[in-house]
This record gives structure tokens, sequence and C-alpha cells, in this order.
């Protein structure tokens, strides 16, 4: 029996990390602390002590994950013995003709599974927009706060994850400030910003997510995925369903993802990433994104749906919607990308699937284990 828009809810569990990442990256500018600001400039770079690399950073723009690819500037980090860590704004409010995007818990919950620190800061400096009248741009995070934190993560010596919960009690006073900051923007730029009302609101439910992941147990999560979903029941194979993954690590905690698409053939789950193109391979950037994932289903130790364990298979799925795109066929810079990915899948244990149009079908190129 086929199902094709069920969704299934994989329990998972995971004791560490081991990952090698292959795919180029440019080598990070290195800053002292007191050029923190020129440092922020850049989207990773390391911080140096006495003239020693020290700490490994990333920088959101915004607290959104579909936004400037945040997971693959995290990405270039990992490859590194320095110690991670990765800045996000609370909250980036454009003005009221732009968007305004919030932190969410779960971006701090696979930062933690990544072994990432977060530094959770705000913006205290923007300028008016040219185009628009009511959108500001050149955001800039507070420097200052942002040293504090690095100072007191220099002290820090657990892991990722209890860092990260200590940022949880700081979110409530942090996101008043950030919003704050925006009300001193506005009176700077002349610029209307969203609701600071409505804005408190949605703080707070970052705050709420971050405790109930505190206290909640994994049965109590599992009850409200299953009131959420449509089961599918793991005497049946299913093909191309999306998958909710709650993920239980040896530190505590259930963490919540989604995957892309499921495959369950007899004992075995493939768990599927997928990233599109209009033509050709999908932007190095892209793959970084869904490799973050894929690091997470390479490291499962176990992996079961309704009480039926399955060996665990994870898929890159790369779609071209390209009519005659095909992978062997690449220009220069997609045949070196294709070889970095095939090096990364071979070293880290997963699979590689081309898929392309013809004539308007979509066909399956190749795969590589």
């Amino acid at each position: 029996m086929k199902l094709q828009h069920s969704t299934a809810v994989i329990d998972a569990s995971i004791e560490g990390i081991n990952y090698k990442p292959c795919l180029r990256t440019t080598a990070p500018s290195k800053f002292p602390d007191k050029e923190i600001e020129s440092a922020l400039s850049r989207g990773t770079f390391i911080l140096e002590v006495n003239g020693e690399p020290d700490l490994y950073v990333s920088r959101w723009v915004s607290p959104k994950r579909t936004r400037s690819y945040p997971l693959a500037r995290v990405y270039d980090t990992l490859g590194s013995p320095l110690r991670k860590v990765t800045i996000i704004p609370i909250v980036k409010d454009e003005g009221i003709d732009g968007d305004r995007d919030f932190l969410q818990w779960d971006t701090i919950s696979l930062m933690s599974l990544l072994n990432v620190y977060v530094i959770v800061s705000y913006h205290s400096k923007a300028t008016k927009s040219g185009r628009y009248q009511n959108k500001v741009t050149r955001q800039k995070l507070n420097a200052k706060h942002i040293l504090t934190q690095v100072s007191e993560l220099r002290s820090f010596h657990s892991s990722a994850l209890h860092w990260n919960l200590m940022q949880l009690e700081k979110l409530e006073s942090l996101g008043r400030i950030a919003l704050n900051q925006y009300t001193h923007i506005s009176r700077q730029t002349k610029v209307d910003m969203h609701s600071f009302e409505k804005g408190l609101e949605r703080l707070g439910k970052t705050t709420d997510a971050g405790r109930e992941f505190k206290s909640l147990s994994r049965e109590l999560s599992r009850r409200a995925r299953h009131s959420e979903s449509t089961t599918v029941h793991a005497s049946e194979d299913a093909s191309w369903n999306k998958g909710k993954l709650d993920i239980k690590n040896h530190l505590g905690g259930v963490y919540y993802f989604t995957v892309d698409q499921i495959n369950m053939k007899s004992s075995t789950l493939e768990l599927i990433e997928v990233k599109h193109s209009r033509r050709g391979l999908p932007s190095i950037n892209d793959i970084k994104d869904a490799l973050i994932k894929l690091i997470l289903y390479t490291n499962l130790k176990s992996a079961s749906i309704e009480n039926r364990t399955y060996a665990v298979r994870p898929i890159l799925k790369l779609v071209s919607n390209a009519d005659n795109s095909v992978p062997n066929v690449a220009n220069k810079r997609e045949s070196t990308l294709i070889k970095q990915i095939h090096e990364e899948a071979s070293i880290n244990g997963f699979s590689v699937e081309y898929y392309y149009f013809v004539q308007g079908a979509l066909t399956s190129s190749k795969s590589v284990d």
C-alpha cells in the first residue's frame, strides 16, 4: 500500500557527531577581539586571543533559516578543531514596508545537536532605505553585547547544549532590548517599524518552546506529534512522504525536525533531503544547507516508527528543473562540486541521487553511494 501524502513520526537517537565536511570553503579572516565590528561584516571569521586562533564564528543576517544561507555558513565552520560559535539576532525588523523575522527555538536545538554555541544578539544600528519610505537597511549587531558573551563563553567549559539552554533564560529580556532598539532606530531614521506589543507576543512563543523543550518527556512529545499528523503504520511501505523526526541525544532532550521525503523499504528507512534548481545543479550554498541535515541523519544510532526499528539510509536528492541538465555534461565548476559531493558522501556514508527533466518528465540520472 502506497501512502503519498501522509506523515510518518520517526523516533531516533544520536550519541554524538562524527562527520567530515569536504565542500570547498573560503579561508576565514582572523580578527582580534578589538576588531569585532570589522569581523561582524563577514559571514564567517576566526576570533583570536593573543594572536592565536580561538573561536570559529559564523554570523546570521536574519534569524530566519531561509534567508542568506546561514546554515551554509555554519557548515563552513564544522570541519575546524576550534570551538564553533554562531551569532543569531533574536529579531530582525526591516520596517513596516519589509519583513520581520524572529528566532525560533528549533534553530537553537539544531545548533545544540551540532555542538555549536549560540550567541543570541540584537541589532542596534541601521540606515534608512533609499528605495522604500518605511524600510531600513545595513543593520548592525551590537558588538559590545557580543564581546561580553564571547568573554563569558571563553570561561564556559561544558557542552553547547548546556550553553544554549542558558541562553533560554536571557531570551525574554534580550527580546525586549532588541525591540526597544528598533524603537530608537525608528526615531533616528524616521522609519515606521512593526508593532512592539505583537513583537513581544511572538518572542514569547520562542521562550515557551524552549521551556517546553526542557520540561516535556519524550512520550508526551510523541503524543502531541501523533495528534497533529497522519500516522504511517510500520507494517506498510510508504514512498515520498514527509517525515516528522524526533531525535533524542545522550545529553537529554528531544529535538524536532521535518524530513523532506522518506521512503520505507522493508527494514530500511530512507531519509531524503531535497534541493531544486532551475538549471544545472543547485548552488553550493543550497547543498551545504541540505548537508546540515545529512550530518544528523548519518549519525543516527537508531530510528523507529511505531516501535518498529529501521536501518537508516540518508540520501541527498538534487533536482534540476531544466530539461537535459544531466550531471555528466556539467560545466567545470559543477564537475568540481559533484566530485566534492561524492567524496563527502563516500566518507560520511550517505547517497547522492540526481534527477532532471527530459521533455517535461522527471528522470533519475544515477545514485552515488
